[in-house]
């Protein structure tokens, strides 16, 4: 986004007749705000600002608050930061904001999906463009999620630009609240970062009303740094293309899963997660979700520990003891993390070969302890060393996603090139770049071992 700054006036909702003047919009990439004549607001934050600014006419600011001041050869001016802002619409309370459909562009996903129909040239001067095409479409909660794959063209004096454009378009019968959309547009970023493993950001935001009402949305570009991503699983198109919809559907509506899913992409926002921190995270995970879709307690708890539970408490005559034992072993019913990691342990073995010379269960076992030692001593190296606590986080990481592809519909076994092997091979090039980065470490500090032995010659 190149970046603008605008002259106009501004007014709130409350006040249409007390226009501020002199007041200049910014909007960049990372940033929307305005800077206002000092002492011009009393207050910290605003709802709703409106405004008329140069070449835009009516505009509405949303959600806005203080944010410091700025002064130079213009003056003092307060700046006021906008999370995003509505062009063509003055909304003076929040009903205003309410819309019936919502469109989008999706660059990542305008690469991402591959269709065999394309532009087909007649002769030199002459080509033929694909009409629009639905790729899906699905009912959330009363409103349409549709993906359309289309083009779009440009025209200069001697040249004619055609690209491919995928629209994403949230439509509803009535008028919906924009946080509702929203929220829509956020949780679907996060399916789309989860199965493309890139830059899941939006561009070119249009809101309607109805038929003949249309106006632009502006927010800051929240881009991420897929370059700085670590391996990823990469889903294709074609492994989701039959069953895009169910995916989608079952992605919005799995509540329970929506935690597992924050935690799961935690490393993808914060690229500088921590080793520690990442391999908490993904045990987390794991654990939520095998809680919430796995087995029953009833199937992976040890029989044993509830039949002596029993015993224990039958055998014991004191009162004060017997209340005492059942207050401090009412945990003995619950799975241990060990429990629970177990279920995932025919994935965990193939995971593994070659990477930790363990069986699945020595594997889970060093999970564990290494999981504890964290938490309560604030290591982990009597487990693994810094490499191999990566590597193990990114096994438990590539378990709990394949089970979340298998759960909400993807299958993560189709020959060929499935995506388990897919998971089982950047794991091998992890272990390949890990012992490419230890052998050079290790040249490193031989040869000036060797240069330390000369000059004490």
């Amino acid at each position: 986004m190149q970046k603008e700054r605008i002259y106009g006036t501004i007014f709130l909702p409350e006040s249409p007749d007390n226009r501020i003047a002199g007041v200049w919009l910014n909007i960049s990439a990372t940033s929307i705000y305005i800077e206002v004549p000092l002492n011009t607001f009393k207050n910290e934050s605003w709802q709703i600002i409106l405004g008329e600014f140069n070449g835009i006419d009516e505009i509405t600011f949303v959600n806005c608050h203080s944010g410091g001041g700025s002064s130079g050869a213009g003056g003092t001016f307060q700046r006021i930061i906008i999370s995003y802002l509505i062009k063509g619409l003055h909304a003076f309370s929040q009903s205003d904001l309410s819309f019936n459909k919502i469109v989008l562009t999706s660059p990542v996903l305008t690469k991402w999906i591959i269709e065999k129909d394309g532009i087909e040239a007649i002769d030199n001067n002459t080509y033929k463009i694909p009409e629009e095409k639905e790729i899906t479409k699905v009912e959330i909660e009363n409103i349409n999620i549709v993906i359309r794959l289309g083009h779009s063209t440009s025209y200069s004096s001697d040249t004619l630009q055609i690209n491919k454009v995928c629209s994403i378009s949230l439509e509803s019968s009535s008028l919906v609240d924009i946080s509702i959309f929203s929220g829509m547009m956020t949780h679907l970023k996060k399916l789309i970062l989860f199965i493309t493993h890139k830059n899941p950001e939006f561009k070119e935001y249009f809101l309607f009303k109805d038929k003949n009402s249309d106006y632009q949305l502006i927010n800051t570009n929240e881009s991420l740094r897929d370059d700085r991503f670590t391996q990823g699983i990469q889903v294709r198109y074609s492994n989701v293309k039959n069953s895009f919809a169910e995916i989608i559907k079952k992605w919005f509506e799995l509540k329970k899963l929506h935690s597992v899913i924050d935690l799961s992409l935690e490393k993808c926002y914060n690229t500088e997660m921590s080793m520690q921190g990442f391999f908490l995270s993904v045990c987390m995970s794991i654990e939520i979700f095998q809680n919430n879709f796995g087995k029953k307690t009833s199937d992976i708890l040890d029989r044993e520990i509830c039949l002596n539970k029993e015993k224990i408490s039958e055998s014991i005559q004191d009162e004060n003891l017997a209340i005492w034992f059942k207050e401090k072993s009412q945990y003995w019913n619950n799975p241990t993390f060990k429990d629970r990691f177990m279920q995932f342990k025919d994935e965990v073995e193939k995971l593994i070969n070659g990477v930790f010379n363990l069986s699945a269960e020595e594997f889970i076992d060093k999970i564990k302890e290494a999981r504890n030692d964290i938490v309560h001593r604030g290591t982990y190296k009597k487990q693994f060393t810094g490499s191999e606590l990566f590597l193990a986080a990114k096994i438990i990481e590539f378990v709990l996603r394949l089970e979340m592809m298998k759960l909400i519909g993807i299958d993560t076994m189709e020959k060929p090139n499935s995506l388990f092997d897919n998971a089982k091979n950047n794991i091998d090039v992890l272990v390949r770049i890990n012992k490419k980065i230890i052998n050079q470490t290790n040249d490193a500090r031989t040869t000036k071992h060797r240069i330390q032995a000369k000059l004490a010659r």
